[in-house]
């Protein structure tokens, strides 16, 4: 997959020191390194998916990666994210009693983030597939 070079120019920093974090910043948000931590990419995913979102989407997605998603994968580089730790971390959530669509959700935002690494990042392979999903996407019909 070959990527065109782009030029990028940014004016008006206050300070040298200012301008060089943000060389570096953008250097690191550009780079195809499947290695940095999960949190850090996710900050990377939202930015770009929070054009494209709806404020109250954006809301939960931010509600579900801080209580359900970055507490057990923030810290993990995103190449060492395995389907094993993710039936892990299902397991744990299934045990919490949540309603199946629920889980669903969960379940959806955290591949989500790893398909976005694997189009956009280099990533080999999405590891939620594997894994497989829990939940359901759509609840039972209650007979009234």
């Amino acid at each position: 997959m070959d990527r065109k070079k782009r030029k990028s120019q940014k004016r008006g920093f206050k300070t040298k020191k200012e301008a060089e974090e943000w060389v570096a910043h953008f250097k690191y948000q550009q780079s195809s390194d499947p290695s940095m931590p999960l949190r850090d990419f996710w900050k990377i995913h939202m930015e770009d998916m929070g054009k494209r979102l709806k404020e109250t989407t954006i809301e939960n997605k931010e509600h579900i990666w801080r209580c359900k998603i970055e507490p057990y994968f923030g810290d993990l580089p995103i190449n060492e994210i395995t389907p094993s730790r993710i039936r892990r971390w299902q397991s744990e959530m299934i045990e919490k009693g949540f309603k199946l669509t629920y889980l669903k959700s969960i379940n959806s935002q955290l591949s989500a983030v790893m398909n976005y690494a694997v189009r956009f990042y280099d990533l080999r392979s999405n590891p939620c597939l594997k894994a497989g999903s829990m939940g359901k996407g759509r609840a039972d019909e209650r007979p009234y």
